[in-house]
């Protein structure tokens, strides 16, 4: 679906991404919900890898992974206007 023009807002630009790979740099937290009911929450991403090293998928009922969106928007934001005062000089919009 086009992202509508009139609506240059980064937040609805971002809900209607189809997201496929996040850098590890994103990431805030990993949270993985066993079935039988413990919730394991990670902040560091070696440390989640070796533990899910550890745990058998059987075990393993979801994996929810948090996002620094501020971190995102502030990173896309800063590469576009990067890209973009190449072609416009002196616009800072």
């Amino acid at each position: 679906m086009p992202i509508d023009r009139k609506d240059r807002s980064f937040d609805r630009i971002f809900d209607e991404v189809d997201v496929h790979n996040v850098p590890s740099k994103f990431i805030m937290m990993v949270k993985i919900i066993l079935h039988s009911g413990e919730t394991i929450e990670v902040r560091d991403l070696d440390e989640a890898s070796a533990l899910i090293h550890h745990i058998s998928q059987e075990e393993v009922a979801d994996v929810q992974i948090s996002l620094d969106y501020d971190k995102i928007k502030n990173h896309v934001t800063g590469e576009v206007k990067s890209v973009l005062s190449t072609h416009f000089k002196g616009s800072d919009e």
